[in-house]
């Protein structure tokens, strides 16, 4: 049986009443979680000149980020709150744990080493988290599942801008180590599959 924790009804307990039932452990560990990761992610996080280049038409301003990212962060804690109050199993919590990890390499990959090709495959395996995440937590707490949606939506954007870079810099041939690699073997494919249909007509 689901237990969501935010939906009952409140309207006979008092304010003590309703402080006291909060689980203050699960709020510890859910937002402590949260918490680091934000920290570790702002130091990975830089708006410097390579970005600026590459921004698009679809690209917010620089305020709409940190905005965006603090009411998801905080619907991500309230959500694996949820989890922890409904007494999920453990590899609900690594899956949550697994996709905050992705979150930081996704920045670091981004905005650190300026590999935005890298970054493409990475988000779409931070995207699949999530929904991974959406799926499991869904059979112990709904609610937890809906407040995962913004997220859902927030990294699809995300993955949509990142693409919009990486066009830009295959169209420049402006990447750069491992990305130029990729970029390379990109390139290299409709080449290869050229030779192999004249080869075999």
């Amino acid at each position: 049986r689901q237990r969501q924790i935010w939906i009952r009804d409140r309207s006979t307990q008092s304010t003590w009443d309703i402080y006291m039932d909060i689980d203050w452990i699960g709020i510890g560990y859910s937002y402590g979680l949260i918490a680091i990761t934000i920290i570790i992610g702002r130091s990975f996080t830089v708006i410097d000149e390579w970005y600026r280049q590459r921004s698009t038409v679809l690209t917010p301003p620089d305020w709409v980020f940190p905005v965006a990212w603090s009411i998801i962060f905080f619907l991500i804690g309230l959500s694996l709150y949820n989890v922890w109050v409904a007494k999920a199993p453990v590899y609900v919590h690594v899956v949550f744990i697994f996709n905050l990890v992705l979150n930081l390499g996704w920045s670091f990959i981004f905005f650190k080493l300026h590999l935005p090709i890298l970054s493409m495959l990475e988000i779409i395996i931070l995207w699949g988290t999530i929904v991974l995440m959406m799926i499991l937590s869904y059979d112990h707490s709904a609610v937890a599942t809906m407040l995962l949606i913004p997220y859902l939506l927030w990294v699809f954007f995300a993955s949509l801008l990142n693409w919009l870079v990486v066009v830009k810099v295959t169209k420049t041939n402006n990447a750069r180590g491992f990305d130029g690699c990729l970029v390379r073997v990109y390139q290299l494919i409709p080449q290869c599959m050229s030779i192999y249909l004249t080869n075999t007509i």
